[in-house]
């Protein structure tokens, strides 16, 4: 579990293709001494396991799907990722529930400069636009963010200095394709109350005139 708080901006130094994984070397003298094996970093919002490390850099392995659901697939060598630790439960939570499982892709369609602010739009899969609401949370690149208006297949978020000059997105432009991770409070939600609910859940398929004959 993660926060969207993006600890450090780490560089893919190499890439290779082992026997059915990938294997990414990445630098980060920030965070790279306080690893160990075995433990979840998210990169660019993809939770991951770090394979090695040394005082500089880790090694962590990808899966042929996730490298095919991610924006992985896109990236080289000096490839910069948003870099996190799993959250520590003594910890605040200052951004939002983030469980670093990619959903899906989210292509930046649109970019405002006001001031030293960045209104950013992007385009959602179709199969995920339910998930996004307007001042709600969702995770782009591992960066926690509120969706500061939603039109249709469209959302937008407003980007603030400090978020834009210490995560990836500083370099962020029309065109650039970010890893999506929708808040999972909302799949929760459709999952208790939707009609592919199992159980004996009195709220199983709730409509909008059983919450008027509830009182709502």
């Amino acid at each position: 579990m993660f926060t969207g708080l993006v600890e450090a901006v780490g560089r893919i130094d190499k890439i290779t293709k082992g026997d059915g994984v990938y294997v990414l070397s990445v630098t980060s003298p920030e965070i790279a001494p306080e690893l160990y094996l075995g433990q979840s970093v998210a990169l660019s919002g993809a939770c991951l396991t770090v394979c090695s490390f040394n005082d500089r850099a880790f090694t962590v392995e990808v899966t042929d799907e996730t490298m095919g659901k991610t924006k992985f697939s896109t990236m080289k060598p000096g490839s910069e990722v948003n870099l996190e630790r799993a959250l520590c439960l003594s910890s605040r939570l200052d951004g939002h529930m983030v469980t670093g499982h990619v959903d899906g892709i989210a292509e930046i369609v649109g970019k405002k400069v006001i001031g030293r602010s960045w209104w950013l739009t992007f385009r959602v899969p179709e199969h995920l636009q339910k998930y996004v609401v307007t001042k709600g949370s969702i995770c782009l690149d591992g960066v926690s963010l509120t969706v500061a208006e939603k039109k249709d297949c469209k959302f937008s978020i407003a980007l603030i200095p400090t978020t834009i000059g210490e995560t990836t997105l500083r370099t962020a432009t029309v065109g650039d394709r970010l890893n999506l991770e929708v808040d999972i409070i909302a799949r929760y939600v459709e999952s208790l109350l939707g009609p592919g609910s199992e159980g004996n859940n009195p709220l199983k398929g709730i409509s909008m005139n059983q919450l008027k004959e509830m009182g709502w």
